[in-house]
């Protein structure tokens, strides 16, 4: 990068300090990659999780119903949801974005019980690529803007003649 000298940095230790538990940047350890701006997103993914999930999740479990599809807007509006994918595509993407935000982004969403609450948001992290690189424009339009922000979902689905999925 530039060939010029990557600057390691501590930040203070943030969550549960059991060894292992949490990354090793978390526990204070220096880090040539994450930022304060990838602090400040962990933050508020965390949060969210904390907030929005972790005190519902039970219930949704016990319903059986699932998680209500209307968390996926509200993650959006939280500054979660957004975050895979470029401003002009209706995402929150940081100038400074890489992908050391995706990562504490799942890490942070394995705090909630598993692929359950906003299991969608990955799929449509799956599904969204073939449609942003080989949709048609009214196709984009129609769908593209609406699953990142969290007012539709969509899914990929790939068939072999040999094998289907």
């Amino acid at each position: 990068m530039g060939g010029g000298k990557k600057i390691v940095k501590a930040y203070k230790p943030y969550g549960d300090l059991v060894t292992f538990c949490e990354p090793y940047w978390y526990q204070g350890f220096p880090t040539p990659y994450y930022t304060e701006n990838h602090i400040k997103f962990r933050d508020v993914v965390r949060n969210f999780i904390e907030t929005e999930i972790k005190p519902n999740v039970d219930t949704w479990l016990k319903e059986g119903k699932g998680y209500p599809v209307s968390l996926h807007e509200k993650a959006y509006k939280a500054g979660v949801q957004g975050i895979l994918y470029p401003k002009e595509l209706g995402g929150t993407q940081p100038d400074d974005y890489d992908s050391f935000y995706e990562i504490i982004l799942w890490d942070e969403m394995a705090r909630c019980g598993g692929a359950g609450p906003l299991g969608q948001m990955s799929i449509n992290s799956m599904a969204l690529p073939p449609i942003i690189q080989y949709g048609s424009d009214q196709i984009k339009q129609r769908v593209v803007k609406d699953v990142v922000q969290g007012r539709k979902q969509c899914s990929l689905m790939i068939s072999e003649l040999w094998a289907g999925s």
